[in-house]
This record gives C-alpha cells, sequence and structure tokens, in this order.
C-alpha cells in the first residue's frame, strides 16, 4: 500500500508541475494565431487516431501557443472552451488542464456549427452557375438581379439579393455561409480574345476612355494627408496573383520593377488559404484578385468585403475550413476564370475576410504599403477590411471604389509602383526617364492625366482611392533631386531629395562605387565628406538604403536615381609683360558639380538650377615664375631699368601659408552651357625686383626688393562693373578652348613697375573634358 501511495504521490507531483508549467509558460509568453483544419474530440490536440487525450495533447497545446508556434493538424480540437469565434488562447489552456487533472469535466463535444453537408451546399452552388449560363451578362446589373431572384427560390439559401457597390450577387446559406457570385472582373480585352497580354512599351489601357480627363477624384479620402517621407524599413515584399493569366495580371511586372531595387519576395507566394495565414512583415504588399461584398446575416447589418483566394472549393477540403466558416473567416465566391469560345468558365474558391486578417495576419513593417488591386477594396462596404490591415501597422492603403477592368486595373498598378521607385519601365514612360516621387505626387500626376476614374463593369464609374494607416510611408525608393558641392565648407556634398530618416549603417551614400562617410541625414538632405581627388570625388552618386528581411538586413540596397557629379580640370595659362619682363603663371583649376536638369514636380519637364555656384575644389595648383628686364624713362631723362626674377608654387587660399595664391569662384549656366568665373592671382612674397638706374644717386644705382604682384582684375574681361569673363561649353559640357585680353583701361592701382604703358596681359585656357557629364538615360 506504500508503494502504491508513493506512486500516486508521484504521479500527483508530475501532475502539479506540468500544470504549474504550463500556466507559468501561458502568462509569460503571447499566444500566437492558428492552422485551421477540423476537429472529431476536442481536446484531441495532436490528432491521436484513437482521439485519445492526454499529456501529449498538452504538451503540443504548448508548444503551438508558446514555444515553437508550429500550426496545429485540428485548430478546432484545440478550441477547448468552445469559444464561438474559435479564438485558441490561455483559457484553453486552462480548460485542458482543468479537464485532464483537476475536475476531469470533458469539455463540448466537437461541432462544425451545424455546417451543411459539402454536397448539399457545392448541389446548390451548381445549379446557381447553371442558371448563370442561361443569362445576359452584357447588362451585369439586369443578370445580377435575375440570378438574385433565383437564388432566392432555392431552399438552401435564407436570403439572396445584389450588392450594387461591388456589383455581386450575395447569398446566405441557411448555415449563415456567406456566398459571393462576383461576376464583376473579366479578363482582359487582349487576353480573352488570345492575343498577348498587354505590353509596357506604350500606355496600353484598352477597356477605357478616361473619365473627365485631368479631373480630380472627390474622395475624401484621396490627398487628405501629405505624403511622408520614409521607406518601408522591411525590403520584404509579397505579391499576391489569384486572378491567373487570362486577366494579364501586373503582378509579373511588379515583381520585376521591385527586385530589380532592393525588395526581396517574401514566401511562399501563392494565395492559397493556407498561403495567406502567414502574412506578416511585409514592407509592401501587392494582392491582384477579385473582390465581393455581401452580409453574414438576414437582417443586413453585419457587412462583410470577400478577397479571392486562389484555393479552389471542393467536396473534399470543404470540412477542414468549418471553424472558418463558423467564425466568419471565410466565404465562397463563384467568378469566371477563362473565356473559351463563347463559353464561360466560372470556378468556386474560397474567400477570405476582415476576421480572416484579424485573426492570421501579423502586424506589417514599419511604413509599409498595401495595394489591394480588386474590385471594391477601397468602397464602403471594404471599410471593415481596409481597417483590419491598417490595424496591422499598414501606412498606406490602395483600392478601387468599386468594379475595374482588368485593363485598367493592370495599368494603373503598374503606373503607381513604376513612379514610387524611378523604374521607367511602364507605359506611359516619361521622357527622359524620371527619378522616384512620392505616392501623393504620384497620385496627384495620376489623377492629372485622367486615369484615376475610369468605366466601371456595372455601368458606372469607379474610383482609384487611398487611405492613410500608421506610419510615415513616403515612397519605394530614395530620390536625388540636386546636389551641391561645398569646397569651402570642408569638402561636402549636399544631396537634397527624400531619402526617409537615417537609417544608420542600412544607408550609404556611394559617388562612383566608392562609399562616403556621411556626416549628416535628414529626410530631405544628406550631407557627405567629398574627397580632393580619387576614388569617391566624382562620378555616379546614389542614395542606397537596405531594410529588414525576416528579421535580417539583407545585402542588397534600394537604390535612388544616379546623379552625375561632374568634374573639369583645366589648365589656365596666364601672361603678364611690361616690356622684356615677364610674369607667366599656370593654373591647374578643379572644378565639380551638378549640372544635370532635374523635376522639380512629378511630370513635368526638368528644369536647371541656375547659376549652379562652383568655388575652386582644394587640389586645383599653380605655379609661377618672373623673368626679363624693363626700361623705362621719365620726362627729365631719368631711367630705370627692373629686372624680374623668382618663382614657385601658387596654391589656393586653403592651402597656401604665405600671400602667393590663386582662386576661381564662378556660376555655371547648364542651359546656355557657360560657366561665368571671378578668377585671380597674386604674390608678395616670390617674385623680386632689380632696379638700377640713373635716377638712383651714384653711391647706390640699384634697389632690391620685393615684387607686389597681382591680376585679380586685369585678366578679366572688363575692368567694370564686375571683374569676370565667361567661357564656353560644348554641347557634352567640354570646355572650348579660349583666351582672354582686358578692355578698358586699367585701373590706376594696376602695378606698371618703371615701364611707361600698359602692361600685355593674357589668359588662354585649351579644350578640357567634362568628366561624367549629366547622363540623359538616368532619372531627373
Amino acid at each position: 500500500m506504500q508503494s502504491v501511495s508513493l506512486s500516486m504521490a508521484r504521479t500527483h507531483r508530475v501532475k502539479l508541475a506540468l500544470i504549474s508549467f504550463a500556466l507559468f509558460v501561458a502568462l509569460i509568453l503571447p499566444a500566437q494565431g492558428v492552422a485551421q483544419t477540423c476537429c472529431s474530440v476536442r481536446g484531441n490536440v495532436d490528432c491521436d487516431p484513437d482521439g485519445n487525450v492526454d499529456i501529449a495533447d498538452l504538451t503540443r497545446l504548448v508548444d503551438f501557443m508558446y514555444v515553437s508556434f508550429t500550426p496545429l493538424c485540428c485548430d478546432s480540437a484545440a478550441n477547448i472552451d468552445a469559444d464561438p469565434d474559435g479564438f485558441i488562447d490561455i483559457s484553453d489552456l486552462i480548460a485542458l488542464v482543468d479537464y485532464m487533472y483537476i475536475h476531469f469535466i470533458p469539455p463540448p463535444p466537437c461541432s462544425n456549427g451545424n455546417l451543411m453537408d459539402p454536397a448539399v451546399r457545392l448541389a446548390a452552388i451548381d445549379m446557381v452557375a447553371a442558371k448563370a449560363k442561361t443569362l445576359d451578362w452584357g447588362n451585369l446589373n439586369a443578370a445580377n438581379d435575375q440570378l438574385a431572384a433565383y437564388m432566392n427560390t432555392l431552399p438552401e439559401f435564407d436570403t439572396a439579393a445584389v450588392n450594387s457597390e461591388v456589383a455581386n450577387v450575395w447569398a446566405l446559406f441557411t448555415d449563415s455561409v456567406l456566398f459571393m457570385f462576383v461576376n464583376n472582373r473579366g479578363p482582359s480585352a487582349v487576353s480573352a480574345a488570345g492575343a498577348p497580354a498587354p505590353g509596357d512599351d506604350a500606355q496600353a489601357d484598352q477597356s477605357f476612355v478616361p473619365v473627365n480627363p485631368r479631373q480630380k477624384p472627390s474622395s475624401s479620402s484621396a490627398g487628405s494627408r501629405a505624403a511622408g517621407e520614409e521607406l518601408p524599413l522591411s525590403v520584404q515584399a509579397r505579391l499576391i496573383e489569384t486572378l491567373g493569366s487570362h486577366f494579364a495580371p501586373a503582378t509579373s511586372t511588379i515583381r520585376t520593377m521591385l527586385t530589380a531595387n532592393g525588395y526581396l519576395t517574401a514566401t511562399p507566394t501563392s494565395g492559397t488559404v493556407g498561403g495567406l495565414k502567414l502574412v506578416g512583415g511585409d514592407g509592401v504588399l501587392y494582392y491582384d484578385g477579385h473582390g465581393g461584398a455581401g452580409y453574414f446575416n438576414t437582417a443586413m447589418t453585419d457587412s462583410a468585403y470577400g478577397l479571392w483566394t486562389s484555393t479552389e472549393v471542393t467536396q473534399a477540403n470543404l470540412p477542414s475550413y468549418s471553424a472558418d466558416f463558423t467564425a466568419r473567416r471565410l466565404c465562397l465566391m463563384c467568378q469566371t476564370v477563362d473565356i473559351i469560345g463563347t463559353d464561360t468558365l466560372r470556378e468556386l474558391h474560397y474567400g477570405i475576410t476582415p476576421k480572416f486578417v484579424t485573426w492570421y495576419w501579423h502586424d506589417f513593417g514599419q511604413n509599409a504599403m498595401v495595394f489591394i488591386d480588386a474590385c471594391g477594396g477601397g468602397g464602403a462596404f471594404a471599410a471593415p477590411f481596409r481597417n483590419a490591415i491598417i490595424a496591422k501597422k499598414a501606412s498606406v492603403y490602395f483600392g478601387w471604389t468599386k468594379p475595374v477592368y482588368s485593363d485598367a486595373a493592370s495599368l494603373v498598378a503598374k503606373f503607381m509602383f513604376d513612379r514610387l521607385m524611378g523604374a521607367n519601365v511602364a507605359a506611359p514612360k516619361e521622357s527622359p526617364p524620371q527619378r522616384p516621387f512620392s505616392y501623393v505626387d504620384v497620385y496627384g500626376d495620376l489623377a492629372n492625366r485622367g486615369l484615376t476614374v475610369h468605366p466601371s463593369t456595372d455601368g458606372a464609374t469607379t474610383t482609384f482611392t487611398y487611405f492613410n494607416g500608421t506610419g510615415t510611408f513616403g515612397l519605394l525608393a530614395p530620390s536625388i533631386s540636386f546636389m551641391s558641392v561645398q569646397e569651402e565648407l570642408g569638402e561636402q556634398l549636399y544631396i537634397n531629395g527624400i531619402f526617409g530618416s537615417d537609417p544608420g549603417a542600412d544607408g550609404r551614400v556611394m559617388v562612383g562605387g566608392t562609399p562616403l562617410i556621411v556626416t549628416s541625414w535628414l529626410p530631405t538632405e544628406i550631407h557627405c565628406d567629398l574627397p580632393r581627388d580619387g576614388g569617391g570625388s566624382e562620378g555616379p552618386v546614389t542614395v542606397e538604403v537596405s531594410g529588414d528581411y525576416g528579421g535580417l538586413s539583407p545585402l542588397v540596397y534600394r537604390k535612388s536615381n544616379v546623379v552625375n557629379l561632374t568634374s573639369w580640370r583645366i589648365p589656365f595659362h596666364y601672361e603678364h609683360h611690361e616690356g622684356g619682363a615677364n610674369i607667366l603663371v599656370d593654373m591647374n583649376l578643379h572644378i565639380r558639380a551638378d549640372i544635370h536638369a532635374h523635376r522639380e514636380v512629378i511630370h513635368e519637364a526638368p528644369v536647371n538650377l541656375v547659376g549652379v555656384p562652383f568655388h575652386h575644389a582644394l587640389d586645383s595648383y599653380g605655379s609661377f615664375a618672373a623673368s626679363g628686364s624693363a626700361t623705362g624713362c621719365e620726362t627729365d631723362g631719368c631711367c630705370i631699368t627692373s629686372t624680374w626674377s623668382g618663382g614657385g608654387e601658387m596654391p589656393v587660399p586653403e592651402n597656401a601659408t604665405g600671400a602667393t595664391t590663386f582662386l576661381a569662384i564662378g556660376g555655371i549656366d547648364p542651359a546656355h552651357h557657360t560657366f561665368t568665373m571671378a578668377m585671380g592671382a597674386g604674390s608678395s612674397d616670390g617674385i623680386y625686383s632689380s632696379d638700377c638706374g640713373t635716377c638712383f644717386p651714384p653711391s647706390a644705382p640699384c634697389l632690391d626688393g620685393t615684387l607686389n604682384w597681382q591680376t585679380d582684375i586685369s585678366i578679366n574681361e572688363g575692368f567694370n562693373p564686375e571683374p569676370y569673363f565667361t567661357m564656353y561649353l560644348n554641347s557634352n559640357f567640354d570646355v572650348i578652348p579660349g583666351e582672354r585680353v582686358p578692355s578698358g583701361t586699367p585701373p590706376p592701382f594696376t602695378y606698371t613697375g618703371y615701364f611707361q604703358g600698359t602692361p600685355t596681359i593674357k589668359l588662354s585656357w585649351p579644350a578640357a573634358v567634362a568628366a561624367f557629364p549629366p547622363d540623359s538615360a538616368a532619372g531627373h
């Protein structure tokens, strides 16, 4: 007896330990979403074929809820407390522990919610499909009314009606399962005719004529807030295509754009019910499918929007979704999938509802973009669906208010993605190519072209619109507007545009393939240290930002448009002659500037900055030399001969230690291909003059000293009103050779030594090639 008692005590301690562990784990960790299958014995969490409920079921439930989160084989079996919404949470764990070890009261028996027999349900739907074949769908509204009237005669349905907003028929089975007949978006015109899908080399929207061109839509949501300046934090892009190839989908084109610019495709990519349960963490979600609307009750107070999945309904798989039907997470949708000759092929698929999004989906990444390319996704009936997505932290949501033709939907989707990342591959193309713009700018351009409002399949019009959620999404790639070089402020490159907040180590600025040191990163301006020469000192400039992908930082970057930092190295030669006395100066001037034309407003022609300023680069250098003699005589016959000598290096002021220096500043007019320059040089400690002559006393016939020389004005075109001269550039922005001599009368302080007369002065330069001139093929 003692051994039995000890054994029972040990068993009791084991049970208490398991209970304590289960409750402890439940209290410290959040429960997760579940997988959906069927139920035979409530509590049989591990799907034991004998239906046994034992320690393995408790272990499996804890593992699912708090450890590995591996989906269950039968979630309704884990709904121990028979929650009508099918939630699996701590109350189920407590109920299982209570049943197994405390009160031993069995949980309620499994129930499929008294759902209709699958064969009966599918037979009723077959009758609806057969009736639909007899109707004239050339008049969508009339056909919808006739089909709804017919469905109301079938005993399997409680009620049937037409949803006028999304132009579909909906019906409620007697077991409250929602069914939608959504013949509101047919295959594209070209695909239905058997021709290839529309190409991207021209505006290929063949199903509509724009309504009210240049008239912006009246949607209260569209444009209600200025766009943010952020990129999605996550580079995970989920592209879901459930329509099929007969609808000329935009998905493949959008995928090419995204992957070419640093986004990684989320897996799985399927639009199956199972695949859609894994949505979460995305920076971009594009869903191309069918949409429908209806009600979950005969009083028509519980509205629902359904989004078509790629999972086809069969008699065999219907029972596995019982809990989702009971919890109103799924509906049934029948839609056209192909037209073969005069025969319309329709399929029955599962549709997800707002409750599906709330139950299964995880949060999106920060500043995420969601695009539901389906009929009615932006309408009033889709508000609960839309709100469920926004509650998952979507920053902006795009959708259509009513049914939309496939070609129009494809055109608008490709237009939006193309402009948001500056891909320049989708029609209608910009010339020259365009840099990325924010979604508010892109939407405004779409509206100005008359492409946000289209004919709807029900004879009315549908509007493409958007809604704001959390975050400050702006665009899908960094965008450079223009740059400036600040040589005199520590050799800095200032880049203006839209870049998002400072990404830290996940952001970089590349010049000619070399990363620069970023000293300041603001959403609209970046400052970088700019090397004087070598790698990173000139060439193609890009701003690049990586991001999260499943918790990892991938070694790929979302790249801005390319803007060239152009560079000139111009060897100037200066000659100053006073009789036989000469000063020769060579000045190797280095200039860097961004002279590309850029768009200040989307779609409008690029413009040049007026007078792009420049300052000599600090690796500019020069040299000088003095030689020869000149004799000058006064009116009294006194004559002096000046002999000049000396020379050396002539640096720019920032590198000079003495008073010998040269400089150049000015502005570039890219539109007229000119440089306007002010240039100067001078020395007070490197040129020597030995003056000898009859004007000096015999005891000291010569006077030696330093010649103070400057030419800050005399090399320029005119002495008044400003000291400047102009150089000209060819079509490739190369410097055209030329020379300058002074005009007008030199000012009184110009040094002429003892030579009587005007000095001979000339500045000349050869041709100089522009390194990395503006790239006409890059985004402007």
